[in-house]
């Protein structure tokens, strides 16, 4: 890396731990620590896979054991979701009377995935065929001020059909109105 990319780099990092603390409030202190080097490392290695955001992060243990500490933490769905709830109360304090609320159902594609945990078919919007692949609902809440609206994020998921089914109206606005 050159300098100029060390310092985009850090830059970044400075962000991203604001933001982590910004919604980790309730987590235990390894889960902090985990979020805070599982972003180092993915912006490090430029990589999604956990051997490369590992060998990035440089820690005085072994790479099996810093994989073994990431995935462990990877796995733990508890954590995630506690994220996710506390963005939605944190964003949803923001909304005022004249906000725009967005929910964008949406889908992801996986044409070639044949084993991914969770796979349903799901409708492309691009060509209108069925494909694997996941549906996403994302909440997104707007307020316009007098020179450029503020945009933020509410909640964001990627689920099955069976939860689409399971989730009603009802339930969809007590996710948005939930301060």
């Amino acid at each position: 890396m050159n300098g100029k990319q060390i310092n985009i780099t850090k830059s970044l990092q400075v962000k991203f731990s604001k933001f982590i603390n910004r919604y980790s409030y309730n987590l235990k202190k390894p889960s902090v620590k985990f979020l805070k080097d599982i972003t180092s490392g993915i912006i490090k290695s430029q990589s999604c896979i956990v051997r490369q955001i590992a060998q990035n992060l440089s820690e005085n243990i072994s790479l099996k054991k810093t994989q073994e500490r990431l995935t462990y933490h990877l796995d733990n769905e508890k954590e995630f979701e506690k994220i996710g709830e506390n963005m939605m109360i944190q964003n949803s304090r923001k909304l005022k009377k004249d906000s725009i609320i967005i929910v964008d159902p949406s889908e992801i594609t996986k044409p070639d995935a044949t084993k991914m945990e969770g796979l349903t078919p799901v409708r492309d919007g691009n060509d209108g065929k069925y494909k694997p692949g996941y549906n996403v609902i994302d909440i997104i809440g707007v307020n316009q001020t007098s020179s450029q609206p503020s945009i933020f994020p509410i909640h964001s998921d990627i689920h099955t059909e069976l939860l689409t089914k399971m989730v009603t109206t009802q339930e969809l606005k007590f996710i948005v109105c939930t301060p």
